[in-house]
């Protein structure tokens, strides 16, 4: 046995590389709950040397627990990595249990959101004072959490990854190509989405941008890539706003060719509501990202972004402010732009790759 196992909610998809490398290359055990809510696409866990079994997640109201992780702290392991999620109740239990026994648990993790109210900030920070060592996504939760008291050197930025090595070969072999041409008929600059289609990522701004800037006489075209999950009607209103002829929609993909070179020969990348590892997946091919700047309401991706540099920020919730953000970043930069390419992928080779990830791991908890 390993002296290092990881206790995840879930194994989604697209975290396959960095699990795998730290299969192979830490050795550490790996456990994974079995479930969640949403519809998400799950490994094959089977396929890691180091998988031990899966945890039952059993739900109730905004809480879960997982079933088979109290008694892994009754083993002979030294240290815990699991997800950092608050309303994972078993968590804190083997958080308690780990501090009693002399043991370690890291907690990997969004961290803290400056939105959060008294009540829940207090529940974050005893949740987290109970670790050893949170890994964050992003540097600006480690900014609010040492304002609340934690110290730097347990709060370690690991930041946030997809299929690096996937997408690395298909980004060498990208090329410009007519797909929007031959799609559309006409050369109009092309917006692109990637991610899942849902309420809270406000399309509707994105169309309503897009619709201010057709009647400034600055046409635009969006590819949509991803699956509508809620129904949204999305599609009613992008009919109502008769733009059916300049709205792609792609629906889900999981061919990396097939989203990198959408994504490649994109203008920009525009997430509305709030952007995710859709800044990670964008920024590998090249392609800069418009998002709103309100970091409260943001995923710790967004810092990926740097402004003017390799995308903007716009006024959250104002479509107005989307619409002028993307018409002075079209007349300032063009896609061709090799070296605006090189900018969108150094951040990306540089941090946001398990590479970068395995590496911090290594030398904050050492091989398993």
């Amino acid at each position: 046995m390993t002296k290092t196992c990881c206790m995840f909610n879930y194994a989604p998809h697209y975290r396959n590389l960095i699990y795998s490398k730290i299969d192979k290359e830490l050795k550490y055990d790996l456990c994974f709950g079995d479930k969640v809510p949403v519809n998400i696409r799950r490994i094959d866990v089977a396929t890691y040397t180091n998988y031990q079994k899966d945890l039952k997640n059993i739900f109730f109201k905004n809480l879960y627990w997982q079933r088979g992780a109290i008694r892994n702290v009754f083993k002979s392991y030294k240290n815990f990595i699991m997800t950092g999620d608050l309303s994972g109740v078993s968590t804190w239990i083997v958080m308690i249990l780990a501090r009693l026994s002399g043991k370690k648990v890291y907690l990997w993790s969004h961290g803290w959101y400056e939105r959060d109210g008294k009540v829940k900030s207090l529940f974050r920070k005893l949740f987290f004072s109970l670790s050893h060592k949170v890994l964050l996504y992003g540097d600006y939760a480690k900014q609010i959490m040492m304002k609340h008291g934690f110290k730097d050197e347990d709060l370690i930025v690991i930041y946030n990854s997809l299929d690096y090595d996937t997408q690395k070969k298909v980004r060498d072999k990208l090329t410009y190509t007519d797909v929007f041409i031959d799609k559309f008929g006409n050369n109009y600059p092309t917006l692109c989405y990637v991610g899942r289609i849902q309420q809270w990522k406000r399309l509707d701004l994105l169309i309503d941008a897009m619709v201010q800037l057709k009647n400034e006489n600055f046409p635009l075209n969006l590819v949509i890539i991803g699956k509508d999950d809620e129904h949204s009607g999305l599609e009613g209103y992008i009919n109502e706003n008769s733009l059916s002829d300049n709205v792609w929609l792609y629906g889900p993909s999981y061919n990396e060719e097939e989203i990198g070179e959408l994504i490649f020969n994109s203008d920009i990348c525009v997430s509305p509501g709030n952007v995710g590892l859709t800044a990670i997946h964008s920024l590998m091919y090249g392609t800069p990202v418009i998002t709103h700047s309100d970091f409260g309401y943001q995923n710790p991706e967004v810092e990926a972004i740097t402004n003017n540099v390799t995308g903007s920020f716009f006024e959250r919730n104002d479509s107005k402010d989307l619409a002028l953000k993307i018409r002075d970043w079209l007349k300032r930069n063009s896609k061709n732009d090799s070296a605006l390419k090189e900018k969108c992928y150094k951040i990306i080779d540089e941090k946001y790759n398990p590479y970068y990830q395995v590496e911090i791991l290594r030398k904050v908890i050492g091989e398993g």
